[in-house]
């Protein structure tokens, strides 16, 4: 009995897993960024964002699979091939960054079409936000 108890709650936990994955699989692109410098935050909307031609682009395909594309690190478009984790509370990022892989670790939240990453210095002196929206009709199988 205790057997078949582990089995059931094993293969539960799996499956919603498995469902968490299957809902952040598939592109998603920056529509609002904030960054908070000493308690001061600056907000960038999705129609400043489109002005500015900013980009920033996360692809989760299945198997862990990630692309990211992005101009706002330094003005030039930019991809970085990586994988992706993610817990109930954590989404973790490692991207191949020229020679090295580079961990960034987001805590999320995800409503239908809309996923808000997070994430903060040690210090806590600054604070990055980006909502990000769901592309429609992609397929990363």
């Amino acid at each position: 009995m205790k057997t078949l108890i582990v089995t059931l709650i094993c293969s539960m936990v799996f499956t919603l897993s498995n469902a968490q994955q299957n809902r952040i699989t598939g592109t998603w692109n920056v529509v609002e960024f904030t960054k908070i410098i000493d308690g001061k935050p600056y907000t960038t909307n999705k129609r400043k964002l489109k002005e500015e031609a900013s980009v920033w682009e996360l692809s989760f395909m299945k198997e862990g699979v990630l692309k990211q594309t992005s101009n706002m690190r330094n003005g030039a478009m930019e991809s970085w091939n990586g994988t992706w984790e993610q817990s109930t509370e954590e989404l973790t990022l490692k991207l191949q960054l020229e020679e090295r892989e580079i961990q960034i670790v987001y805590s999320y939240e995800l409503n239908e079409d809309i996923l808000v990453l997070k994430r903060s210095n040690p210090t806590g002196t600054w604070k990055v936000v980006g909502a990000f929206q769901r592309e429609k009709s992609t397929d990363h199988n």
